[in-house]
């Protein structure tokens, strides 16, 4: 566990597009998760993710409820939720749709963004 305070934003009242690309452009490495408030994955999903912020203190994770931010779903053609997004320098290098185990996600985080 690191020392460093964790970059994380959440969003559970929507984000705006120019926050989104603020934080695509303001960050090198982005971590996404994209829920809503029905979806029972997303409930066990949400802690997980805040958790995993604290491990990747150099990595922004952003948290947005897709459900008060509909232009995203249509942006980044989402199909389903929870979703991760992977991105760096603004590109997207990862997705992935599901509920997602803690080992899963750190093991994909350690492969796309550390090394």
């Amino acid at each position: 566990m690191s020392d460093q305070t964790p970059l994380l934003k959440p969003f559970p009242d929507g984000l705006a597009p120019e926050q989104w690309e603020s934080i695509l452009k303001d960050h090198a490495e982005v971590v996404v998760l994209l829920w809503t408030d029905w979806c029972a994955s997303c409930g066990h999903q949400r802690p997980l993710f805040d958790k995993l912020a604290g491990e990747f203190p150099n990595i922004c994770f952003v948290s947005v409820n897709l459900g008060k931010s509909r232009w995203i779903q249509v942006r980044t053609q989402v199909a389903g939720v929870p979703t991760y997004l992977f991105f760096r320098n603004g590109a997207q290098i990862f997705r992935a749709t599901g509920d997602f185990s803690a080992f899963l996600l750190v093991s994909k985080i350690q492969e796309k963004f550390l090394t």
